[in-house]
């Protein structure tokens, strides 16, 4: 399948495009990594900071006094002393940043302090979460502040900063956590009119759909088509990137649960005409469809010299290994994993060309080598719950 965009945002990306906030210096700075770091002793979020009232509404036109104007300039300073402290892999000194920054927003509810309060807790989370620190229930807590304080809030702004730390909380729990979570916020914003919570929700359902995936596929399958339904019903005459990437997701999952995978091919047809990954995928798709009861290896063929520069990009090849390794008949199931091995070699530039420039000849071996037998051990054996 191919994987979803809307995997966690690095707190860098949710800087600079969710808060929009700018504490970078003159000169750009690199994108913060993980590196060894001290252990971190510090206060726990809910000690970093005044007790905050609970944020209804906000005004952006809320007019500050001097002092804040004065403020804010040494808030922008600080955020910019914790990035560098965060860079030279100095935890421990980033976390007490953000806790001083904390407690000098104080009870401030101008929107540009409401961002700061915010920004400073994803700041937070990030450091708690990464290696070696992993202190994922202090990761929670931070998040659980921003949530706490904005839960209520009538204000699409503030309920965005809190539905995306429900969702960056939803990573730090168990799988069947994370579906619970995305009902939850469905629910809470099923009714909302704002187009950027709108947004949020229909990428949430997206993500409920891959979380789904090998655990419940028709009610996976069931989501998309209603996305799709409701674009349609708008009139919509294209789709946005991700919704089309999954039309892909589906077409897999109906041919693990035996659907008919017509009505996806037409609309991979319909709404994605250029798409660079279209014609590859579907005639890949066909074969791996086709592979249980015909042999393939004319198509396979083929395939490789209509689209000899495919690389599958994002494409995870899991769930196709998982429905081939359930099935019971062994023969079937050497016939799938055969063509599978043989994609996801090429995938990983495992192939030869050979001496004709023409005529691509593919090194197919069952996966992993045994002689050509399927009576090998099931590699997802010990992850029967995901399917």
């Amino acid at each position: 399948m191919l994987k979803p965009l809307l995997i966690i945002l690095f707190l860098v990306t949710l800087l600079a495009i969710g808060l929009n906030i700018d504490f970078s210096d003159s000169e750009p700075q690199p994108t913060p990594t993980a590196s060894p770091t001290v252990e971190v002793k510090e206060e726990t979020p809910q000690e970093s900071v005044v007790a905050q009232p609970i944020q209804t509404s906000i005004d952006e036109n809320k007019t500050n006094d001097n002092n804040d104007t004065l403020l804010a300039k040494e808030i922008d300073a600080l955020f910019k002393k914790g990035t560098k402290y965060f860079q030279n892999n100095e935890d421990d000194e980033a976390q007490k940043i953000y806790n001083l920054i904390l407690k000098k927003i104080g009870k401030r509810d101008s929107y540009k302090f409401i961002k700061y309060f915010t920004t400073a807790y994803f700041q937070k989370a990030f450091i708690y979460n990464i290696y070696p620190n992993n202190e994922k229930d202090l990761a929670f807590d931070a998040y659980e502040m921003i949530i706490k304080r904005f839960e209520k809030s009538n204000d699409p702004k503030l309920l965005l900063f809190y539905i995306d730390a429900k969702i960056e909380q939803s990573y730090l729990v168990s799988s069947d956590e994370i579906i619970e979570i995305y009902d939850q916020l469905i629910k809470k914003f099923q009714t909302s009119t704002d187009p950027m919570i709108q947004k949020k929700i229909e990428d949430i359902l997206l993500q409920k759909s891959f979380a789904l995936m090998g655990k419940n596929d028709e009610e996976a399958m069931e989501i998309l088509d209603q996305i799709i339904e409701n674009h349609q019903k708008m009139g919509a005459k294209s789709l946005p990137e991700n919704i089309q990437n999954s039309i892909f997701n589906n077409i897999e999952l109906a041919i693990i649960t035996n659907n008919d995978d017509d009505k996806y091919r037409e609309l991979a047809e319909k709404y994605m005409p250029n798409s660079p990954d279209r014609e590859p995928l579907l005639d890949m798709l066909s074969i791996i469809k086709n592979s249980p009861d015909m042999n393939q290896d004319e198509e396979l063929d083929e395939w490789y010299k209509k689209h000899g520069d495919y690389r599958f990009p994002n494409w995870s090849f899991d769930e196709l290994r998982r429905w081939a390794y359930r099935m019971e008949d062994d023969e079937r199931k050497k016939q799938v994993i055969k063509y599978l091995d043989s994609f996801e070699n090429y995938k990983y530039n495992v192939y030869d060309k050979g001496q004709d420039s023409n005529k691509v000849e593919v090194q197919v071996e069952v996966h992993p080598k045994s002689n050509n037998s399927v009576n090998y051990q099931n590699p997802y054996e010990n992850d029967e719950e995901s399917y």
